[in-house]
């Protein structure tokens, strides 16, 4: 997707804190701190904005939460089958893994989570060309540690962006918000349509033929998204 969006504007992504090849950072892994150590990675790199954030899921929350904070470097906004702070299941969903979770971090350090594939169902939504990168990041040793944490924070980071909503209006704000429409149930349908309220500038598209995954499922679209708040 990455190179589909070079095509027409400048592009940047980068591993959080503790994935892929990126040092962990300090406790706690709340949105704010993610977000505060994204502004630092742009300001010292030397890359001035306006920017287009694009966020996925959890991403996505981390995003909105830097157009509140740094309002001013912040052209438009993507947000791709973005989290909600008010996502009952999505919380439910990360206490109950916490227990795997906290497992994983402790037997990474002696291989046993590549040894026995313990990840390896995280692989089946990503294409067959990508699988064996995404399967080298998954089976860091600090992935698990990491995701771990960033759970851990799941209800400060929420807290966090639902006050900042309170304070900071996106007014008129590009947006567009992309939602999944394979299996699309009503909850999560209300959630994204809140989201599409954001902004008095939002378009909200239903990814018909995707999962979660909708860069993967059908990247021209997420471009075209960005294309269209670039124009």
């Amino acid at each position: 997707m990455q190179p589909g969006v070079a095509t027409f504007t400048r592009v940047c992504s980068y591993d959080r804190a503790g994935y892929g090849w990126s040092d962990s950072g300090p406790l706690p892994r709340t949105s704010e701190r993610i977000v505060g150590e994204l502004h630092t990675l742009l300001v010292k790199a030397g890359i001035s904005g306006p920017f287009v954030l694009v966020g996925h899921s959890f991403g996505g929350l981390n995003m909105r939460l830097y157009a509140n904070i740094y309002p001013q470097d912040v052209a438009g906004l993507v947000l791709v089958d973005a989290s909600h702070e008010n996502d009952p299941t999505a919380r439910a969903a990360i206490q109950n893994g916490q227990q795997q979770l906290s497992t994983c971090q402790r037997l990474a350090p002696f291989g046993l989570v590549r040894l026995f594939g313990l990840l390896n169902s995280f692989l089946s939504p990503y294409p067959v060309a990508v699988q064996p990168q995404v399967k080298a990041h998954l089976y860091q040793t600090r992935f698990c540690g990491t995701w771990y944490d960033e759970s851990a924070g799941w209800d400060q980071s929420t807290t966090q962006v639902r006050i900042a909503r309170t304070q900071h209006s996106l007014g008129n704000l590009p947006l567009v918000i992309l939602t999944h429409g394979k299996d699309l149930d009503a909850s999560w349908q209300t959630l994204q349509n809140d989201l599409a309220t954001l902004s008095s500038k939002s378009t909200h598209i239903i990814a018909r033929q995707s999962g979660h995954g909708i860069m993967f499922d059908q990247p021209d679209l997420v471009i075209a998204a960005i294309k269209q708040v670039v124009s």
